[in-house]
C-alpha cells in the first residue's frame, strides 16, 4: 500500500468554519495539502473561512460546501461535492457535536444513519 504524502492529498472537514476544525484545515493547508473542502451550515461563515485559509496558504485550492452532516442526505451531498471537485478524499476530519450517549466502536460496524 502506498502512503500518500500531504502534498498529494485532499482533505474534507466538517464543522470547519470556526474553532478546532477551522484551525486543523488551516494547518493542513499550511503543511501542503493542496485541496481542502470546508463545511458548515452558514454560507457567509464558510466563505469567510475559505478566504482566511487562502490568506494563510495561497496555493491551496480551498472550497466550501454548505451542509448539515448530521443528516444523511446532506452528508452524502458533501462527500459527493468533494469527490466531484477534487477526484477523491484522503483525509476526513469531523468536528460536529453529536449525541453524548454513543459508545465508540469500529467504523465498519456502524450503520449509515449512525455515521
Amino acid at each position: 500500500m502506498k502512503v500518500r504524502q500531504l502534498h498529494e492529498c485532499t482533505a474534507m472537514l466538517t464543522g470547519s468554519t470556526a474553532s478546532i476544525a477551522f484551525e486543523i484545515a488551516a494547518q493542513l493547508a499550511e503543511a501542503g495539502v493542496p485541496r481542502i473542502m470546508l463545511n458548515g451550515r452558514n454560507e457567509e461563515r464558510g466563505q469567510a473561512a475559505v478566504a482566511a485559509i487562502r490568506e494563510r496558504a495561497p496555493k491551496a485550492d480551498v472550497r466550501f460546501t454548505q451542509a448539515n452532516p448530521t443528516r444523511y442526505a446532506e452528508a452524502k451531498a458533501l462527500v459527493d461535492a468533494t469527490v466531484d471537485a477534487f477526484g477523491g478524499i484522503d483525509i476526513i476530519v469531523t468536528s460536529i457535536p453529536g449525541p453524548s450517549n454513543i459508545t465508540p466502536h469500529p467504523f465498519h460496524e456502524m450503520d449509515v444513519e449512525e455515521m
